[in-house]
């Protein structure tokens, strides 16, 4: 299959390897070269954050491979509602661009497609390789009530395919999920636990995976860089790996921007997101660039009548809409010399 398929090499800009070339070497995936033109950093769609949270490994859910023994997956999957990824309202993400930790927008037969989510892009195998009896299963679920629901795809026990390669084993495994919120339009990648022998041999000579969200010819990615207990946007044109593999309980979210609704004061790099917006039964506000000192949330309403006025430590609060009319609401996030200003929506 790797040597009838084409891949996106990603190169600062994309690029595609020829059947001739599939067929002396084994696709690259999602990769970069130096030698290209520089990538586009981040723009304002998106606000990263980092947090650690117990893994729950999905129940219940519906497998998408069925029994299947995957290599570099082709599958589509219904998300459950309509989803806005960048500029594109889609129901329905696709395996098939990357080598097993990749989904992204309708991939059209010459391989292309709009958008990329990218939870762990390294090249990943069933670990039933060799057994022909498949032992990592991807499925998915979808919880919550309409209007605030959420799709969860999960990856679990999957292998890495240059160790079965190399060694003619799979003994390290991976499992992970992608999560899309249904109104707040967020993303969030949440990591289970691992086992990495030889980081070298699993990750093809890279220091971890590609993480991330990104458009196809690299314009307005978010590229996730640095070390995974403190990773950061990649801001340069230099390969954004990560270095080492997420620890288990890691969350990586893209919230998604609102222009109008959510607070960000540019000079000190400070952000305030508030989800899902509009909200039903309860909202969450989130920090960015806070650090962890008291903040202070006051709400009101439009004619100034405060509603809600709470202090609290850390960089999230979700506030229940118990009592709270429908409407629109102002909130303020006063710290330490600092006041930011948005808006909420209950619907």
């Amino acid at each position: 299959m790797k040597a009838n398929k084409i891949y996106l090499t990603l190169l600062l800009v994309i690029v595609f390897i020829t059947d001739e070339e599939a067929q002396n070497v084994k696709s690259e995936g999602w990769r970069m070269n130096n030698h290209s033109e520089q990538m586009d950093v981040a723009g304002n769609d998106y606000l990263f954050s980092y947090s650690t949270s117990s893994y729950v490994p999905l129940t219940g859910a519906t497998n998408v491979n069925q029994g299947e023994v995957w290599d570099d997956p082709e599958y589509k999957v219904p998300i459950g509602f309509t989803f806005k990824l960048y500029d594109a309202d889609i129901d329905t993400v696709y395996f098939g661009l990357g080598l097993g930790g990749l989904i992204s927008t309708y991939v059209d037969t010459g391989y292309h497609a709009d958008y990329l989510i990218v939870p762990l892009e390294v090249d990943l195998v069933d670990r039933g390789v060799a057994e022909g009896q498949s032992k990592s299963p991807i499925s998915y679920a979808l919880e919550g009530n309409p209007g605030s629901r959420i799709f969860k795809l999960e990856t679990k026990n999957a292998g890495f395919w240059n160790e079965w390669d190399a060694l003619r084993s799979v003994n390290d495994s991976i499992s992970f999920q992608m999560w899309l919120y249904e109104g707040s339009n967020d993303i969030e990648f949440h990591y289970g636990g691992h086992l990495i022998s030889d980081v070298g041999v699993d990750y093809d000579g890279e220091t971890g995976p590609l993480v991330g969200l990104t458009d196809e010819n690299m314009t307005n990615a978010y590229l996730l860089t640095g070390n995974t207990e403190a990773p950061m946007i990649n801001q340069n044109p230099l390969i954004p790996y990560l270095l080492g593999t997420p620890p288990e309980g890691t969350i990586f979210r893209f919230a998604r921007q609102t222009t109008g609704l959510d607070a960000y004061n540019m000079s000190k790099g400070v952000r305030v997101h508030a989800f899902p917006n509009p909200a039903t039964t309860q909202v969450t506000f989130e920090l960015a660039g806070a650090g962890g000192q008291q903040v202070i949330l006051n709400m009101t309403d439009v004619a100034g009548h405060r509603i809600r006025s709470v202090a609290f430590s850390g960089n999230r609060i979700t506030i229940d809409r118990q009592g709270i009319p429908q409407g629109i609401y102002l909130y303020t996030i006063f710290k330490e010399g600092l006041t930011l200003n948005g808006t909420i929506v209950f619907d």
